[in-house]
C-alpha cells in the first residue's frame, strides 16, 4: 500500500489541472491500495490500518467506526462538508463505480496550508484513495450518472453537528470551472443539496469564531517548543543509559567497601572537625 502526503513532490509535480488540482495540504494522504491479479481478475487489500499508521507523520485517522456510501447522478456536487467536535471525523474516500474530482480544503487555523484545497480524480481504475484528516473540508463533484462514493470514517456520523462551507466560497477559490469544462459540465447542470445552498463562507465563520479546528493541541505546542532538547535526549540516551548503569556500579562498590570499614581506618581530628578515611593498599 502506498501513502503519500500529498504536499510531497511525488503528487505536487503531478498537479496539472487534468488529474490533480489546487496545492498539496498538510497531514492529507493520497492512498494508493496494492492489486494482486491475474486472468481471474485482482485482490486487494483496500485498508491496512496498521500500515496506515506507520506510514503517517501523525495519527491522522482512528478507527473505523462506520463505512458509508453515497449516490450521485453526473453534475451533482456535495460539500463542502465537515462535523463539528466532538464528532468531527477523519476519512478514507474512494470511487467504487463512476467517476468524481474529490475536493478538500484545510480549514485548520494553524495550519501552514490553511485555507487552500486539493482536488484528485478518483475513479475504480485509478483506484485511488483520499485520507482527509479532521479540520478538513470535504466536497465532490461527480462527474459521471451512478457514481458511488465510499466513505471509511473514524467518528459517527452526527446530523446535528454537521456544518459546511460553500462549494463556491471565493476566499478559498476551488477551480471548480476548469473541472466542468473537461467534462462538459456546465453551472447549469449542477445540482445541490437545500442544506449546502444555506451555508456561510469561511470568512464569516472565522469571524464569528465559528471554526476552532486546530493542527496541534496546546499540549502538542509545548511538546513542539522543546523539540531540540526532546531530540537530543533521544539521540543520546543509550549515554545515558550507560551512564546511570556506570553509577549504580561505582555506589554498590562504595556500599560494600564503607560496609567493611572498622573503627581503626577512620581518624578523627577534633579540632578541624575532620575525618580521614585510611584506605587499605591497593584501594583508589
Amino acid at each position: 500500500m502506498k501513502v503519500i502526503e500529498t504536499v510531497n513532490e511525488e503528487i505536487t509535480s503531478k498537479i496539472d489541472g487534468k488529474e490533480f488540482f489546487g496545492e498539496g495540504l498538510v497531514d492529507s494522504y493520497l492512498i494508493e491500495p496494492d492489486k494482486f491479479g491475474d486472468s481471474r481478475g485482482y485482490f486487494s487489500p483496500y485498508f491496512i490500518g496498521k500500515a496506515l499508521k506507520e506510514k503517517t507523520n501523525v495519527p491522522v485517522f482512528g478507527e473505523i467506526v462506520q463505512c458509508n456510501r453515497s449516490m450521485s447522478k453526473k453534475g451533482s456536487l456535495r460539500g463542502l462538508h465537515y462535523q463539528l467536535d466532538p464528532k468531527c471525523q477523519s476519512k478514507i474516500v474512494e470511487v467504487i463505480s463512476g467517476k468524481a474530482i474529490d475536493v478538500i480544503t484545510d480549514i485548520r487555523k494553524d495550519s501552514p496550508t490553511f485555507g487552500k484545497w486539493f482536488g484528485v480524480l478518483l475513479t475504480p481504475e485509478n483506484g485511488r484513495q483520499l485520507l482527509v484528516p479532521k479540520g478538513f473540508a470535504h466536497g465532490f463533484l461527480a462527474l459521471e450518472d451512478n457514481t458511488l462514493f465510499q466513505y471509511l470514517v473514524d467518528n459517527d456520523y452526527a446530523p446535528s453537528m454537521e456544518a459546511g462551507i460553500p462549494w463556491n466560497d471565493k476566499s478559498i477559490g476551488v477551480d471548480w470551472k476548469s473541472m466542468m469544462d473537461q467534462y462538459d459540465i456546465t453551472e447549469e447542470d449542477l445540482e445541490f443539496s437545500k442544506k449546502d445552498m444555506e451555508h456561510t463562507n469561511l470568512l464569516n465563520k472565522l469571524v464569528n469564531d465559528q471554526v476552532k479546528f486546530m493542527r496541534y493541541s496546546e499540549f502538542d505546542y509545548d511538546r513542539l517548543k522543546n523539540k531540540d532538547f526532546n531530540e537530543k535526549t533521544m539521540k543520546s540516551i543509550e549515554e545515558v543509559k550507560k551512564q546511570l548503569t556506570d553509577l549504580r556500579e561505582d555506589y554498590i562498590s562504595l556500599r560494600n567497601f564503607l560496609s567493611n570499614m572498622t573503627v581503626n581506618d577512620v581518624e578523627i581530628n577534633s579540632n578541624s572537625k575532620k575525618m580521614t578515611l585510611t584506605l587499605p593498599e591497593g584501594e583508589c
